[in-house]
């Protein structure tokens, strides 16, 4: 598939890389690799015969992928997914975060960078990306971009900046300067990456309400909806013991890792102010989501 793809849609072929690399570890993860791979190809190869050629055979293969995660509530519903891709971008991009702060980075660091921002990229499927996850994926990219020209220089590697230093930085550094600056392509990238930060199917980050794994699941036919429709969101669905929709418990979840995060730079007023939503939100006393 990959040496397939035209090159009017090289944008497309990090997320194929990354679906390919995670297939056996995290088929969830994979599908939504290919799916907002689609939704760029799609974008970018109208007006194009050999594209379009190459996304009808793609779309084909992607819905028999969504098929045989048809039970899967990750694939199924946009709150799910959209929490379970971050839970999983964000576990990469915390290890390379905290491996490069006490001073450990290595060519895998910046690998692990790199892949979390086409990870947390993919967020975009579900619409606009929050501030906080833009600053992420410029974060990233920069210091996969700093490490890997430390290490061809052979410089000393300096540790990563404070919370308000890194938005500032990211604020500074566009995507593409990143990349550039990197000179550490996703086809490089590809043939090098070794996965250090993936987690392993056991310790996949996990979702409240979350169904099984592919692995343990029985293959239904696709619906008939097409791979780009919208996922249905059922925003009413309420879990039994809680009396909370899926997306409460999903916002809830969110601000908890937002408050995980502001720790991390020692933010103490923001983890408390997180965490009381979280807890008000959870408690039924904060405004409905």
């Amino acid at each position: 598939m990959l040496s397939s793809v035209p090159s009017v849609l090289t944008e497309i072929v990090p997320f194929l890389q990354r679906a390919k690399e995670v297939e056996r570890v995290d088929p969830v993860i994979a599908y939504w690799c290919k799916y907002y791979a689609a939704q760029i190809g799609i974008e970018k190869g109208t007006g194009h015969a050999e594209a379009q050629a190459f996304l009808l055979q793609f779309m084909d293969e992607l819905e028999q992928l969504k098929g045989t995660l048809s039970e899967n509530e990750a694939v199924t519903n946009d709150a799910i997914g959209q929490t379970y891709i971050e839970n999983f971008a964000l576990q990469i991009f915390l290890g390379a975060d905290n491996e490069e702060r006490e001073g450990k980075a290595s060519r895998s660091t910046a690998q692990s960078f790199l892949a979390a921002s086409k990870f947390l990229e993919l967020l975009q499927v579900f619409g606009p990306l929050e501030p906080d996850m833009q600053t992420k994926i410029k974060y990233a990219k920069w210091k996969a971009a700093q490490i890997s020209k430390a290490l061809r220089e052979g410089s000393a590697l300096t540790p990563g900046p404070d919370k308000t230093a890194m938005e500032r930085e990211a604020a500074q550094t566009s995507s593409d300067d990143a990349s550039q600056a990197a000179r550490v392509s996703d086809a490089e990238e590809a043939t090098q990456l070794k996965w250090p930060q993936v987690p392993r199917e056991t310790d996949a980050p996990q979702v409240h309400v979350m169904a099984a794994r592919s692995t343990d699941q029985t293959s239904k036919p696709p619906a008939e909806a097409g791979p780009l429709a919208a996922q249905p969101s059922d925003s009413e669905d309420r879990a039994p013991e809680s009396g909370l929709s899926v997306r409460e418990i999903a916002h809830a979840q969110k601000l908890c890792r937002w408050a995980s995060s502001a720790l991390d730079y020692e933010d103490l007023e923001t983890a408390r102010t997180q965490l009381r939503q979280a807890l008000s939100l959870l408690d039924g006393t904060g405004p409905p989501r």
